[in-house]
């Protein structure tokens, strides 16, 4: 199977088990980048940049934390590059838990 199409499938599965709120996405050490154990493995989605169009990286950890393969997705264009965007915005607010955040704000401000 080829590498793009193989990686390519995994992206579709990473972003579609996101949007269902099924992958349990947590914050990192490293700047702008977010973490999913799966059992034996993990995989980081990664913001490269913070222009305009910054480039998304997708890497697949062993369990103990060697890269096995990675993908770099370049604006604007570029193959996988609105999956992996979408991704890696829907894990930062998973991590970051802001939707819980923005709900205990809009009840503290019902009692100002």
């Amino acid at each position: 199977m080829d590498p793009n199409e193989q990686i390519g499938g995994l992206i579709d599965t990473l972003l579609g088990k996101t949007r269902d709120g099924r992958l349990e996405w947590a914050s990192t050490p490293l700047s702008s980048a977010y973490n999913v154990v799966i059992p034996t493995y993990s995989i980081t989605i990664r913001r490269i940049g913070s222009g305009i169009l910054p480039n998304y990286t997708l890497a697949i950890m062993n369990s103990v934390g060697e890269e096995i393969d990675s993908y770099t997705a370049n604006p604007p264009q570029g193959l996988y590059y609105s999956s992996l965007e979408e991704i890696f915005n829907r894990a930062r607010r998973k991590a970051m838990r802001a939707d819980e955040t923005i709900a205990q704000i809009q009840e503290a401000l019902a009692k100002v």
